[in-house]
């Protein structure tokens, strides 16, 4: 459970969020489902929502950001459900999403959902994802990461143990 800061909505500043969705080990719907209202929560309707989702390219889903709603948001939740890749795309979803934000010449946030803990098997590759993604944007960009992966295959890096992919976080 979490609970929002005691500010308010017209406290805050509006924000261009992508939310990316890397899911391919057959949890798509489930996981879509659990992340939902926070989601929905996590914005306000100050904020514009972009969503891209794994496939063999990775798919936009829309051209341009939108305002947030509930409505649009589940909308474009359903519509991530008609994906279902074999593979994770992790470095090709994260490149796209940075690109999408120098293309519109703004910083924001990218809301990753990914169950991908192949892309970690050694250090040197999760750092070289994060050198190649975090270092080509133009502008100031806030990564949110969402770790759903299943299992317990990890790395164990100076004297501490990264389940999945959480050494790239």
């Amino acid at each position: 459970t979490s609970i929002l800061p005691q500010i308010t909505n017209d406290d805050r500043p509006s924000r261009n969020v992508i939310i990316a969705i890397d899911l391919a080990n057959g949890n798509y719907n489930s996981v879509l489902d659990n992340l939902k209202y926070s989601i929905q929560f996590g914005l306000t309707e100050k904020d514009s929502v972009l969503f891209i989702v794994s496939d063999f390219n990775p798919k936009w889903l829309g051209d341009n950001f939108q305002k947030k709603t509930d409505e649009f948001i589940e909308q474009k939740l359903n519509e991530a459900k008609t994906y279902d890749p074999k593979l994770n795309t992790l470095p090709f979803i994260l490149r796209a999403a940075v690109n999408k934000f120098n293309q519109v010449d703004k910083g924001g946030e990218i809301w990753l959902i990914s169950d991908d803990a192949t892309h970690a098997e050694t250090a040197s590759e999760a750092m070289e994802i994060v050198d190649q993604t975090l270092f080509s944007a133009n502008n100031d960009i806030i990564f949110r990461i969402m770790d759903v992966a299943n299992g317990y295959n990890g790395n164990y890096i100076n004297n501490k143990y990264y389940r999945g992919n959480q050494c790239l976080y």
